[in-house]
């Protein structure tokens, strides 16, 4: 599973769900802005070094430094650095790095049955007393 890197969002009188064009750390709305798999927006975080993620997946930090929350990220690099992506590696030269949401796809989660042992046996007892 992945680490909550946004972390969870301190509760505001002037909190909302709803998606702002902008949301950056100068403003400060980020502290109370919360992440959600349906508003199309993009969570920029700050990480100092891959310790920093180890120690928020071990829950020893909470969160990494919220940068901004936006509908579109662009990255200017101005020399060569090293780039990941789905675990390939590659120098990468001086570029300008476009984010943004493309599609989304909606889906159902139905409910999920619970089955306690004691409906088990339940269930069990009936079937045994219904056979006699």
């Amino acid at each position: 599973s992945g680490s909550n890197l946004w972390g969870t969002s301190r509760k505001s009188s002037g909190a909302s769900r709803f998606p702002m064009p902008f949301a950056s750390a100068s403003n400060g709305h980020l502290s109370s802005r919360v992440q959600d798999i349906g508003d199309k927006l993009v969570e920029v975080v700050g990480l100092e070094s891959a310790i920093q993620m180890g120690q928020i997946k071990a829950g020893v930090r909470a969160a990494a430094r919220r940068l901004s929350q936006c509908s579109t990220v662009v990255i200017q690099t101005h020399k060569a650095f090293p780039m990941q992506i789905d675990g390939e590696p590659w120098m990468q030269p001086p570029c300008i790095i476009q984010i943004t949401h493309k599609n989304q796809v909606p889906m159902l989660i139905g409910q999920t049955k619970t089955t306690s042992s004691w409906n088990l046996l339940k269930k069990n007892s009936t079937a045994s007393t219904t056979s006699l």
